[in-house]
């Protein structure tokens, strides 16, 4: 992907999503963050599976 994280980049400050509970919740919320945060549609890519915990990827 050609969109490199920048240095200061910061991942979203909201709970990790573990598949037990409402996955179209926790994409508004990403989403939400995302923009505050100016992501571009790559590095929402490269961030959003890191909201994720272990058993949910």
């Amino acid at each position: 992907m050609a969109n490199e994280l920048p240095v200061n980049c910061r991942t979203p400050a909201i709970a990790e999503y573990g598949g037990t509970t409402n996955l179209q919740e926790h994409l508004s919320y990403f989403e939400n963050a995302a923009l505050l945060h100016q992501y571009t549609d790559g590095i929402k890519c490269q961030v959003f599976v890191t909201t994720f915990t272990r058993a949910a990827q």
